[in-house]
């Protein structure tokens, strides 16, 4: 009986890392791909992929064996027993071969199966659409997938930050006539991307020039996906990207203590209320006083206020009432792969009260 064949998918941060793999694995006529960046998927009889492992791992340095395994191991800071044992600290194949239930995610990723929608964010005082929040969407077998489960997909795999610039290229590709009309285009990023030179104001500068894109269009929205980061490197992108000409969002305002130290500590160019905090404010008196509070915390900085999550008529009279300058949510358009047109209930609304005022 032949060898049972087996498969793993092995990621790494280390930049020398993979070219050994691939050395190795050319030596021993070990057939591989490599479907992602930073990753090489190896598919052989067991034999001939635990050698090829074990001979790559002799190979690598402590430093290449530590950013290996925390790659592998969801980015987990080795201990200093790991790295006592460092032959061992890719001992476990389970691990990489239970990686490939991602497969899928490296499939979409290969065939670039993945693409922007767009939700509008409409002035109040003019009640015109001024910008488009850009959400990342994927395609697998004819069914649409959402932003949550494609960087679960990329976080298991290490490269979570990876596809937040394939986000922020495609928003720039797919929205590039948006922002030649006039609209600004909201990118999201987590706070950790601004240690990330991959996220350099040049790099998006030169993104923008190939579309034909001013970087005075673009706004980046900060994520509240990391809840305790330090806001200094965060400060340094927002001074480089705003010397540009690009601005800054905060996003989840009022989802926790943390995101309202950092309103004054960052000073954002939009803040975005939570939309936990927004829907159905109208109907309970203590969400109702925390969201006028903080929708005048950012007033009195000077910042305007963005309510998202608006999904009904009655959500929307609330935002009025309480002095947003923009909202968004599915009662005014659901974000779609073309910019989507106001529904027309929403704007009757927004023209009454542009009446009474």
């Amino acid at each position: 009986m032949a060898p049972k064949a087996q498969a793993a998918l092995i990621f790494s941060t280390a930049a020398t890392a993979l070219t050994k793999l691939r050395s190795i694995l050319h030596t021993q006529a070990v057939g591989f791909s490599e479907p992602a960046v930073n990753s090489i998927l190896i598919s052989a009889e067991s034999s001939s992929l635990t050698q090829a492992i074990q001979r790559w791992r002799d190979v690598l340095s402590i430093e290449e064996l530590r950013e290996v395994r925390a790659a592998l191991f969801e980015s987990r800071t080795p201990s200093a027993e790991d790295l006592a044992r460092a032959p061992l600290l890719l001992s476990d194949l389970d691990v990489a071969v239970s990686l490939m239930d991602t497969r899928w995610f490296v499939q979409l990723l290969a065939s670039e199966s993945y693409f922007m929608v767009f939700q509008p964010l409409v002035s109040l005082a003019s009640r015109q659409v001024v910008a488009y929040e850009c959400l990342l969407r994927g395609r697998r077998n004819g069914a649409v997938i959402g932003a949550p489960q494609l960087f679960a997909a990329a976080q298991s795999l290490g490269i979570a930050r990876h596809l937040e610039h394939l986000a922020w290229q495609k928003a720039i590709e797919q929205g590039q006539e948006l922002a030649r009309r006039g609209y600004l285009l909201f990118l999201n990023f987590s706070p950790s991307a601004s240690c990330d030179r991959t996220f350099a104001v040049e790099r998006t500068q030169q993104i923008c020039a190939q579309h034909n894109v001013d970087l005075k269009q673009i706004v980046l929205e900060v994520t509240e996906a990391e809840k305790d980061y330090d806001t200094e490197p965060l400060r340094v992108m927002m001074r480089e990207y705003r010397a540009a000409g690009a601005k800054f969002a905060l996003d989840d305002l009022g989802s926790g203590h943390s995101s309202l130290l950092r309103l004054a500590s960052i000073k954002p160019d939009f803040v975005k209320l939570d939309q936990g905090l927004v829907r159905g404010a109208h109907s309970d008196q203590g969400q109702a006083v925390f969201m006028k509070a903080i929708s005048e915390a950012a007033h009195q900085l000077r910042i305007p206020v963005v309510a998202e999550g608006v999904e009904t008529a009655e959500d929307l009279k609330h935002c009025i009432a309480i002095g947003a300058d923009f909202v968004q949510g599915y009662y005014l358009a659901r974000p779609t792969e073309t910019a989507p047109m106001v529904s027309e209930e929403a704007m009757r609304l927004l023209e009454q009260w542009s009446h009474k005022t």
